[in-house]
């Protein structure tokens, strides 16, 4: 079989399937329960499905430039074939650099997880339990398999979607339109400045002076009035004293946004750290919640 041209068609197709999976793991959260099989049955569908999506991601991936060396065929069989750890480690240090980012962000605010990168993630959900995880997932409604590995759902979806964003950039040539979690949360976030809140053109100045004492990022700005907005520490906030009732105002507006929208887990996990954190912050350097 020749080497297949990925298009921008195929990339779409790719970003919207994930997209689709996205909503429904929103939509459909595994709850709790005093059986472990009945949890397993609550996710199965997903998992395989966010499986397959890794899976058909990493392959679309190697086959993007073009001067591969591979073809589907070779990629759909052994030694490659459902393992995502052997398809990763096909991957150039660049594009794993650019999936290790998503994933260290996304992994900063979901600080529950207990693994250090994307790598170590997919080694252990294609690895774990007695068969591989791939074939542990797909027969446990039929084999009784005592121990499969666990995952995340909403890792598995920043998991595929990291590398969607990389086949989108190199199929489109859009590498400075990478929309990882920081720059999500910022755009949601600046929305609510030019939509409701502030007159923006009135108070251009004044914001930016607002934003600069905390290294001219808007995220890390965000987070940092979020934080002192819930704790009562509007006092501590360095910015004009006619912008502070303002700021004020809308932290308020985005922190009853957030509480609504608690079916969005990074929303929902963003809200539970300022609650719990004062002195939560982000750190644009390193791409990091502290």
């Amino acid at each position: 079989m020749p080497v297949m041209a990925v298009t921008v068609i195929a990339a779409f197709k790719m970003r919207a399937a994930c997209a689709i999976t996205r909503d429904l793991v929103v939509r459909n959260p595994v709850k709790p329960d005093w059986s472990p099989d009945y949890e397993a049955v609550q996710g199965w569908p997903l998992v395989t499905a966010l499986y397959n999506g890794i899976e058909q991601a990493l392959k679309m991936l190697l086959l993007v430039p073009s001067d591969t060396e591979f073809t589907l065929e070779e990629l759909a069989k052994r030694p490659y074939g459902h393992d995502l750890e052997m398809l990763y480690a096909q991957l150039g240090d660049v594009d794993r650099r650019h999936i290790e980012q998503h994933f260290r962000e996304h992994r900063s605010l979901h600080d529950y997880l207990d693994v250090p990168g994307a790598e170590q993630f997919i080694g252990h959900i294609n690895n774990g339990g007695r068969h591989r995880g791939m074939v542990s997932w797909r027969y446990i409604l039929i084999e009784d398999i005592s121990k499969i590995p666990s995952t995340s759902l909403w890792t598995m979806c920043e998991t595929w979607d990291a590398i969607c964003c990389l086949i989108r950039a190199k199929v489109s040539d859009t590498h400075d339109a990478c929309f990882r979690l920081s720059r999500r949360l910022s755009s949601n976030f600046n929305r609510l400045i030019t939509t409701r809140a502030i007159p923006y053109d009135g108070y251009l100045a004044d914001l930016n002076r607002w934003r600069a004492h905390i290294g001219c990022s808007p995220l890390a700005a965000w987070i940092d009035l979020l934080g002192k907005a819930h704790h009562g520490l509007m006092d501590e906030v360095q910015a004009a004293d006619r912008l502070r009732p303002e700021l004020a105002n809308m932290a308020r507006t985005a922190l009853a946004q957030m509480a609504r929208d608690s079916a969005d887990p990074d929303n929902d996990r963003l809200l539970h750290r300022i609650q719990k954190q004062p002195s939560l912050a982000w750190d644009p350097s390193d791409s990091a919640f502290r």
